[in-house]
């Protein structure tokens, strides 16, 4: 199992963390800041992009442009706390003994349901869906021109065809309050994940079983909302 980080906070104990883990389980960096030295002292692979899309942007850029196609692959952001290094031995160990496909990865249930049972934060995806993903031309509600419900009287252009992850190509940092005008939700893009998802479990797309849409939990696995750990209730300084 490999790793793909969303940067953006850069939290130097997180990174140094990081920095352990790129011994046993390949880490990438996809950074949607441009700290091009600071990320040079992190020591592990890091790739500057433009700001788009949010994690579903960088996640794509990975798919396509990094990744090894043979490697199961942990996709995550980079407000994390994570208190012990082994636990991504034991997500590797037990998504593969569970023949999981696709898991949404979670610190317990309390932590599943505040999040309806779904976010972008921590995705375990295997080679095998990755693959599908990659090679599979997907047309979904947001490939279509269609109202915004957040803007009324406005048209969404559909974004057409596309392989891998779909995000917002308009989409630049919007991720509280109402959308610009042209600009998705900035919860469209796991929405849209999710139903991907769900619509391969149910081979609507003509793929061959997978084992996906599962929850599972990691206590030593603690991701933040947007800089904000529930429990601290306080952003990491």
């Amino acid at each position: 199992m490999v790793i793909c980080v969303v940067g953006w906070y850069l939290y130097d104990d997180l990174y140094k963390t990081l920095k352990e883990v790129d011994k046993n389980h390949k880490v990438s960096v996809i950074s949607h800041k441009s700290e091009p030295e600071k990320l040079k002292l992190f020591e592990i692979s890091c790739y500057i992009i433009e700001n788009i899309g949010l994690e579903f942007g960088a996640y794509d850029y990975y798919l396509k442009n990094i990744w090894d196609k043979e490697s199961n692959v942990l996709f995550m952001h980079d407000d994390v706390h994570i208190t012990n290094i082994n636990v991504f031995d034991r997500i590797e160990k037990e998504m593969t003994e569970k023949g999981i496909d696709q898991s949404y990865l979670f610190k317990n249930k309390e932590e599943e349901n505040n999040n309806g049972g779904k976010h972008g934060r921590s995705i375990f995806m295997s080679a095998k869906l990755l693959n599908f993903m990659l090679n599979y031309k997907f047309t979904t509600e947001e490939s279509l021109d269609h109202e915004d419900n957040h803007n009324k009287g406005t048209i969404l252009k559909g974004t057409g065809e596309y392989t891998g992850f779909w995000y917002d190509p308009n989409n630049n940092g919007h991720t509280t309050g109402k959308p610009p005008v042209g600009v998705r939700h900035y919860n469209e893009m796991i929405y849209t994940f999710h139903r991907t998802m769900g619509r391969i479990r149910d081979k609507r797309y003509g793929n061959e079983p997978m084992n996906v849409v599962n929850r599972d939990y990691y206590p030593e696995l603690d991701c933040a909302r947007r800089g904000i750990f529930r429990e601290e209730k306080t952003k990491i300084k």
